[in-house]
């Protein structure tokens, strides 16, 4: 990515080891260091400009707590650049918790916590 759209110019903090997960050792896990997720469903805009999608807050909370039921130690982070987006995640991540809660699994690890305000 540096030399296709920074000319060169950017440079890396760390380096490829020091970014290893511990599933990406795990060949089966489906989860590499970078993975696309399509979830073909419409985006909705807010009135104050801001965009959100149910079925993707859904997809990516549940990726999050299937990594958090093998891996509970790890950090989680999630972006986007939608303050509309960042309140459907965590109603999502809320609503995943409390399934989790009822079948007595917590899957709570140290990314589970709301983090950050979008």
């Amino acid at each position: 990515p540096s030399l296709r759209f920074y000319g060169g110019l950017l440079r890396n903090g760390v380096s490829a080891e020091e970014r290893q997960a511990p599933w990406h050792a795990n060949i089966t896990s489906g989860f590499g260091p970078l993975s696309w997720h399509d979830v073909s469903s419409p985006c909705e805009q807010r009135a104050d400009g801001s965009y959100l999608n149910h079925a993707e807050a859904e997809r990516v909370a549940a990726l999050a707590y299937e990594l958090l039921v093998h891996w509970p130690n790890v950090q989680i982070v999630v972006l986007t650049p939608y303050r509309a987006q960042v309140v459907e995640l965590r109603s999502a991540f809320d609503r995943h918790r409390a399934v989790a809660g009822q079948a007595g699994d917590s899957g709570g690890g140290k990314g589970s916590g709301r983090r950050g305000s979008g």
